[in-house]
């Protein structure tokens, strides 16, 4: 895991770590900033954070001499990686390789490269570009602007919607090269909900459904999980591996055991969602910050607008 020196003590005889700071240097990211257009605030900087990390993958492959790497987000739990990398070797393709659920979006659920030219062309190029919303649009620009240094992995949307992909012109693995396929986002938000801090007041729901993906193709993957990970129908497609889970909610602390995946699993194939915690706590927080708020409102409605002598 890379992390900085001063988070890595919270990770001991869990992970082995390496710390940042004993490679990265910021700078080259510094001009790189102004081309995130995303409120650079949100989340103690979170959308800055999310495109910085491609400056230190590739000062990491410099600085330990690494030729290829995986990267899976930290909410993305992974299945068969071995075979995940070895089946991508085989293929004889190099660069980078992005799962897409849209031809205008990448999301870096589970990456991996085996070219650290590649990389750095991504890195120049962020520097470069003119301002694009998030990491996850200019990971789709930057494929169409450099296609040779850019793999699509194939996704659930690529599958049930081919056409739509054939814009992109950046050459596509398919699902027998790579033995499955990986979840951009979607399958995950499906089984586990999203982010709690999107979600306003009530409980925690399963079943969600993003921007680009159906329900049919969604209610129709009858997932199962075995001692490999999980697979899914995929339309005529039975007993596709899931090579990674893209769990938005940040569940983390219900997957200790495998049984509670399993129960999660099961439950997605129900044909009504089901609640997955309910959070009281987090409720009655949010209920006061709310009443506060509009406390505030109404002290600087009145401050605005005194009352008149004599009302």
């Amino acid at each position: 895991m890379l992390c900085s020196s001063a988070t890595a003590p919270h990770f001991t005889g869990l992970y082995a770590t390496t710390a940042i700071d004993d490679f990265y240097d910021p700078t080259p990211f510094l001009d790189a900033r102004r081309n995130i257009a995303a409120d650079h605030t949100f989340r103690d900087g979170f959308w800055l954070k999310t495109t910085e990390r491609y400056f230190v993958l590739a000062q990491y492959m410099d600085a330990h001499r690494v030729d290829r790497l995986v990267h899976a987000e930290l909410d993305s739990l992974t299945f068969a990686l071995d075979r995940f990398v070895s089946n991508l070797d085989r293929s004889g393709e190099r660069g980078i390789f992005l799962p897409f659920d849209h031809p205008a979006r990448s999301i870096a659920s589970l990456v991996y490269v085996n070219d650290p030219a590649a990389l750095h062309e991504l890195v120049r190029f962020i520097t470069t570009t003119t301002p694009v919303r998030n990491d996850m649009d200019l990971l789709a620009r930057f494929a169409q602007h450099s296609p040779r240094s850019v793999r699509r992995l194939p996704t659930l949307e690529s599958l049930t919607r081919p056409a739509a992909f054939e814009e992109l012109a950046c050459r596509a693995i398919t699902p027998s090269q790579l033995g499955g396929i990986v979840d951009a986002a979607s399958i995950g938000q499906w089984i586990g909900g999203i982010d709690p801090r999107n979600r306003g007041f009530g409980p925690h729901w399963n079943h969600f459904e993003n921007d680009v993906t159906t329900r049919n193709a969604l209610a129709s993957l009858d997932i199962v999980l075995d001692a490999s990970g999980p697979t899914a129908r995929i339309g005529d497609l039975e007993g596709v591996r899931l090579y990674n889970l893209h769990l938005h909610s940040k569940m983390h602390e219900h997957l200790t055991r495998r049984s509670q995946l399993r129960r999660l699993v099961r439950w997605s194939r129900r044909r009504r969602r089901s609640i997955l915690r309910w959070d009281v706590r987090r409720n009655a927080k949010m209920a006061i910050q709310a009443t506060k708020r509009q406390i505030r409102r109404t002290q600087r409605v009145r401050a605005a607008f005194p009352r008149m002598e004599g009302d």
